[in-house]
């Protein structure tokens, strides 16, 4: 998922929050309402100006946020042509995952899911491997 996916997405979750129709959204922040689900689909290249009437019409603010080292792995990874380009992948379209702000959740979140799915432990293990030399064992968990 691109950084422009990621901030359409939580454009999309704000709006859908406040319970705002894209046409609703688009006449606050005076944009056209087809940008609007351009923007949230990841699909246009929003200016800054763009988006910040945006941000300013749900109420909200332009942040720049430090990812997590193991965010920004997972990021770095996810065009892989591997198991862990998947993984990296799939957990970049999990919004649970998304949400998370520490390390340690996104940890725990993703040993979970290895968890419950165990055909992905083997991918689970070699990310926590080449990320920080950590030996995951599922049996013991």
């Amino acid at each position: 998922m691109t950084e422009r996916e990621l901030i359409g997405r939580k454009i999309a979750d704000i709006r859908n929050e406040k319970n705002y129709s894209i046409r609703e959204l688009a006449d606050k922040c005076s944009v056209n309402f087809s940008n609007i689900g351009k923007i949230e689909r990841g699909t246009y290249n929003v200016s800054i100006d763009i988006l910040s009437r945006v941000a300013n019409a749900m109420g909200c603010e332009i942040a720049f946020v430090n990812r997590s080292l193991l965010r920004q792995f997972v990021f770095d990874n996810q065009m892989r042509d591997d198991v862990i380009g998947d993984l990296c992948s799939d957990l970049l379209k999990n919004k649970e995952f998304l949400d998370l702000t520490s390390e340690n959740e996104q940890r725990e979140k993703i040993i979970n899911i290895g968890v419950n799915h165990p055909y992905i432990q083997d991918a689970i293990a070699q990310l926590f491997l080449e990320y920080n030399g950590e030996e995951i064992n599922f049996k013991e968990q």
